[in-house]
């Protein structure tokens, strides 16, 4: 038994011609050259290192393919034949209408929330009923990521974020049905750390959680974001961000002059 992936996937518009394949290599169980190349094996003979970086973000919302051997369909939730926990053990009180699902989180200031739920982070696909349901169910959820990336009028002054008007509206989807339980939580990677994100969301949109993160871990290359020419990788630069290769590596300028200049990639922390 195998757990490795087939060489297709979703992430990046592949599939296998075949529907008999190879456990081991992911394969197709017979690869023949009347085939048009539509695996990853043909898509890497065409990008090389490319084929590892995303293509289908965006947009998206992006889950694992993989059959793991195990999942939560694996695991029962056992009642009690006798006593009750919660309630007092008498047919008035011990029924479903008086089960307590209401949890609190937080040392200093104890948030409660009508679910033991946090919903993810997410600014991308129909966040503003993400949060609003999230209020209306009494639960916290969270604002991704780089949500700065969609504001097209947002100000960087000197390396600090100076106007993100369109923080308002995220924050205000939450807010406009918030019964006191739950919260909207402000992630910020390293990048918005820099660029003053959370000191300017607190000052200027009163935001009560922020959520730090450290790092994209586990991600592997889905931080990296393909830019579009030289002056943008530049720009980028500018601002403080991490591009690679290096836009201002005078090879590059040659090799730009020489209409030879590579992919740039911008790279969030």
């Amino acid at each position: 038994m195998t757990y490795s992936p087939k060489l297709s996937s979703a992430f990046n518009d592949t599939y296998l011609r075949s529907r008999h394949i190879s456990p081991q290599s992911g394969m197709c169980s017979f690869c023949t050259e009347e085939c048009d190349g539509t695996c990853e094996i043909a898509l890497a003979a065409v990008l090389g290192a490319r084929t590892v970086y995303p293509t289908n973000t965006g947009n998206n919302q992006v889950a694992s393919e993989k059959d793991y051997p195990i999942d939560f369909s694996h695991f029962n939730i056992n009642g009690r034949v006798f006593g009750a926990v919660g309630a007092n053990a008498n047919y008035e009180e011990a029924n479903i209408y008086h089960v307590k699902l209401g949890r609190e989180y937080g040392r200093f200031n104890r948030v409660k929330m009508a679910l033991p739920i946090i919903l993810p982070a997410l600014i991308k696909l129909n966040w503003p009923d993400y949060f609003g349901g999230a209020a209306m169910a009494g639960v916290s959820a969270v604002i991704g990521e780089n949500a700065r990336d969609k504001d097209p009028n947002l100000k960087i002054e000197g390396g600090k974020i100076t106007e993100f008007a369109a923080l308002k509206p995220m924050l205000d989807a939450f807010r406009k049905y918030d019964r006191g339980l739950g919260q909207i939580i402000l992630q910020c990677n390293v990048e918005d750390d820099l660029l003053g994100l959370p000191e300017y969301a607190i000052k200027e949109h009163k935001v009560e959680a922020i959520e730090f993160k450290f790092g994209q871990s586990a991600k592997g290359t889905q931080p990296a974001r393909r830019v579009k020419d030289r002056q943008e990788a530049l720009a980028k630069v500018k601002e403080g961000f991490l591009v690679f290769p290096d836009p201002n590596d005078p090879k590059m300028a040659e090799a730009e002059k020489d209409g030879l200049c590579p992919n740039f990639y911008l790279y969030e922390r």
